[in-house]
């Protein structure tokens, strides 16, 4: 099984129709997991998150409408595209498969090319739905960012002094901690100005006490500094910029991440 296979999850009662989709599907590459029954298949669809089910209508003591009720009614799966399998070809039976959450029916006996076409349009489809959720969440957190450098930047625009300014990635750290969502990525505020060799600021940090991420962080940070220009300098060359994160290896940067970086950096503009 690869991990770009597609999780198809089979709810029918009937063993030969089992087999028979298996027969079918097993060619076109979809990690295929199959359910006898209803309740099954409910909590089989709760732990796999298929990307696509295959749901027999007419089964004993559940049928396929039913559990399409209830897939939709939990939270964590109820976004699962469902295709109705069924012998059933009345508009009252897709009326009430419809209702019931269906978003598509494919007709027993099964036509192989219809089947898989119906298929990839639903997999195609909901990518595409994930695609779009993911790019609105982006934007939403990229919105949420952006109101909370504002406020820092707000912070630091009313200090005077050094050793206040210093204490900046404290009040950032202080500020954003109300930020529920940026909880895991404080301690890029809270260390970037953290020094491998151990002269930075606010907590003296040194080597891998630094965390990880705040390291990486300081490189990016340092390099946008060093190749934009400045009121008092213009900004490096890239190979300028390059010496000098290279010359503070081992000093301000962790001498691990900088070749890494460096080697990122070198098709730059």
């Amino acid at each position: 099984m690869r991990d770009d296979q597609p999780k198809v999850l089979i709810i029918d009662d009937n063993a030969e129709a089992r087999a028979a989709l298996e027969a079918l599907l097993l060619s076109e590459s979809y990690d295929l997991s199959f359910a006898t029954n209803g309740m099954d298949g409910i909590a089989m669809a709760v732990s796999l998150r298929p990307d696509v089910i295959l749901l027999d209508v007419m089964m004993p003591k559940m049928d396929g409408f039913e559990v399409s009720r209830r897939i939709r009614a939990i939270p964590d799966i109820a976004e699962i595209p469902i295709i109705l399998v069924t012998a059933l070809d009345d508009q009252e039976s897709r009326i009430t498969g419809l209702r019931a959450g269906a978003d598509d029916f494919v007709n027993k006996p099964y036509n192989s090319v219809e089947l898989f076409t119906r298929l990839q349009t639903i997999l195609r489809l909901n990518r595409y739905r994930r695609i779009a959720e993911q790019q609105n969440e982006l934007k939403a957190m990229n919105e949420e960012l952006l109101i909370a450098y504002n406020k820092t930047i707000e912070g630091w625009s009313r200090a005077e002094e050094w050793q206040v300014m210093r204490m900046h990635p404290v009040y950032a750290h202080q500020w954003l901690s109300s930020i529920s969502f940026l909880e895991p990525v404080l301690n890029i505020p809270y260390a970037h100005h953290e020094k491998w060799d151990g002269t930075g600021y606010p907590r003296g940090l040194k080597g891998e006490e630094i965390p990880i991420v705040a390291r990486m962080f300081a490189l990016v940070d340092v390099w946008d500094a060093l190749r934009s220009d400045r009121p008092y300098r213009n900004a490096m060359s890239k190979n300028e910029a390059s010496e000098y994160i290279h010359n503070n290896a081992g000093l301000h940067f962790d001498p691990a991440l900088v070749d890494i970086f460096i080697d990122l950096v070198k098709d730059e503009a």
